[in-house]
């Protein structure tokens, strides 16, 4: 139904802008318009407001109560089930079991409400082995400056367009452990921005998130990498260049 929804908007555009390049793909695969009318957009954020909070780094790792050796991984994501909370759950246990440096921070939309994935998230948490290192910080509208309390960011969902809570970690320099799912794969490359492991797999999740608990040379190294991305790619004057040639290139003035 939606395919057919989108091949008939088609007919009425002049070009199509994507957020990813697996959608830029599946839209050139499916022939809704010729390939010189698609364009990759990509999505921004303001970097340099992002990175004015790093310097208070030590201010919110006080108000989060976090301790000096405690390695904070931040899982931003409002509660529904595309953003698996299990995996990462599951995950944390093996972490937690070998490190006891980890500590989980979890924000978000819909917290506190009272559907049944809530509800099963929140049992699961209270029920978790390692409860004591799990902060639930609520939906908090300074989550892109807690992030600058933290030591990396991790994202379990099954889906993405392009996750911006990732594109505001990388700007501060976070290295990630997130699932290789669509949009996610494509914002974090393997062994060099972050670390990915399949949809759903708790274990090879969990060993990527050991991995970064334990080595911060490897937080250094992945977290710096990710910056210079973002500053590139991901920054909004890069965005709104992108916008414009798109709109040059369909003939829009």
């Amino acid at each position: 139904l939606y395919r057919n929804l989108e091949r008939l908007a088609a007919k009425c555009c002049n070009g199509i802008l994507c957020q990813n390049r697996a959608d830029l793909q599946t839209l050139t695969k499916l022939h809704f318009l010729p390939e010189s009318a698609l364009f990759y957009e990509g999505n921004g954020v303001d970097v340099d407001t992002l990175r004015s909070h790093l310097p208070e780094r030590a201010a919110i790792r006080r108000e989060l109560g976090l301790e000096e050796g405690d390695v904070a991984v931040a899982l931003f994501a409002r509660l529904e089930p595309v953003k698996d909370h299990a995996t990462f759950l599951s995950a944390l246990s093996r972490v937690c079991a070998q490190d006891p440096r980890c500590v989980a921070l979890l924000a978000g939309a819909n917290f506190g409400r009272s559907g049944r994935y809530e509800r099963e998230l929140c049992a699961s948490i209270e029920r978790h082995p390692f409860r004591s290192r799990i902060k639930l910080l609520g939906f908090r509208e300074d989550a892109s400056r807690l992030l600058c309390g933290c030591d990396a960011a991790a994202l379990t969902s099954r889906k993405e367009g392009v996750p911006r809570i990732l594109m505001e970690a990388m700007s501060i320099g976070l290295p990630v452990a997130a699932t290789s799912a669509p949009g996610t794969r494509e914002l974090v490359r393997h062994g060099v921005t972050g670390l990915l492991s399949p949809v759903g797999d708790s274990e090879a999740l969990a060993r990527n998130l050991l991995e970064i608990v334990r080595k911060p040379e490897l937080r250094t190294r992945l977290g710096a990498a990710a910056a210079r991305y973002a500053q590139s790619e991901l920054a909004e004057n890069a965005v709104i260049g992108r916008i414009l040639r798109a709109y040059n290139g369909i003939g829009l003035r």
